[in-house]
């Protein structure tokens, strides 16, 4: 995944969540209906978040809650969840091996149209790499900017070009008049044109 998302080169991010899904969910959820219910899934999470840090390129410090999100992928809890009923779904469907030996005629099931294993593009996915990883850094309050520690960032002063005292996330969407997106956290959400022009062509670094 790292490979795939190199500074020299970077694969899009509907490649990273392709891969992600093929090369670390599909190891990370074997077998995943026999332990589910086990104490130490967390170890499996702190694998997956790590990949899911690379599809949205999120700093560390992002909320692991958020991750899911903006990767447009379903929360591994959910997933592991879904995976027995997934399992039993597909021994009641008519002629599943299990019901003929039992003698039961099976019945068709209707999966319900929420499928957690379903990935779910999320707006943006298909900018370039560093407007996709500038708009996730701004829908996740983590940022890079003046007013961040010297361990994140390395500026002379915490402040913003437009003369504030602090350069941060909310200053520069809410009210900086240099670097403000032209609708606001409204349009990082929806990702209208005018902010998909202003992701490609500011100057702000984040």
């Amino acid at each position: 995944m790292r490979r795939l998302a190199g500074s020299g080169w970077s694969a899009g991010a509907v490649t990273l969540q392709t891969a992600t899904f093929a090369l670390v969910l599909s190891t990370a959820e074997y077998c995943a209906p026999v332990w589910c219910r086990s104490a130490h899934t967390r170890l499996i999470d702190s694998a997956i978040n790590d990949a899911l840090r690379i599809v949205t390129g999120c700093l560390r410090p992002t909320p692991a809650d958020n991750l899911p999100i903006l990767a447009g992928i379903q929360p591994a809890e959910l997933r592991r969840k879904e995976a027995p009923l997934s399992l039993a779904r597909r021994a009641m469907e008519p002629g599943h091996l299990l019901l003929l030996e039992c003698g039961v005629v099976g019945e068709h099931y209707e999966s319900p149209s929420f499928h957690p294993r379903h990935r779910h593009p999320t707006s943006g996915m298909a900018l370039p790499k560093a407007q996709w990883v500038r708009l996730n850094h701004l829908r996740a309050v983590v940022e890079r900017f003046c007013s961040c520690s010297p361990q994140t960032a390395c500026y002379a002063s915490a402040a913003c070009e437009c003369g504030a005292e602090e350069q941060t996330v909310d200053h520069v969407v809410l009210q900086c008049p240099i670097h403000r997106p032209p609708h606001g956290l409204h349009g990082l959400t929806v990702l209208d044109d005018e902010t998909i022009e202003w992701l490609l062509n500011t100057c702000c670094e984040v």
